[in-house]
């Protein structure tokens, strides 16, 4: 990874007069490619989180799959809830990157579409 930006987005609604702090989360590559992941998390406790994890993001050719599965055991069974969301938010900007790296969109990459029309 090259780079990492963090930007706080405007909290969305989340019942009874309450709202929820979303973060999006953006990792540059050397090649200059973007992946971009949101998480329900304060920015500060997902730029913590990715901080965390930054020599596991090192890696350019990095497969979204085992780079989870390191980072759970990095962040190990008494994760915090926050770090399980900004990993949430990791993990989809690891995804996008690879999809962008093999020209696919990552619904394929995740298995395809499951249904031809969605049916309102």
């Amino acid at each position: 990874m090259h780079g990492a930006r963090f930007i706080a987005l405007t909290p969305v609604p989340w019942g009874k007069g309450q709202s929820k702090a979303i973060s999006l989360l953006q990792l540059a590559t050397a090649d200059g490619l973007v992946g971009t992941g949101s998480a329900y998390v304060e920015v500060a406790d997902l730029q913590r989180t990715v901080d965390l994890l930054w020599d596991l993001l090192r890696v350019d050719e990095l497969d979204p799959v085992d780079h989870y599965h390191a980072a759970r055991r990095l962040l190990g069974p008494e994760a915090a809830p926050p770090q399980i969301a900004a990993l949430a938010g990791v993990d989809m900007a690891l995804w996008d990157l690879r999809g962008k790296r093999e020209g696919r969109p990552v619904c394929e990459l995740l298995g395809g579409a499951q249904i031809g029309r969605a049916h309102v």
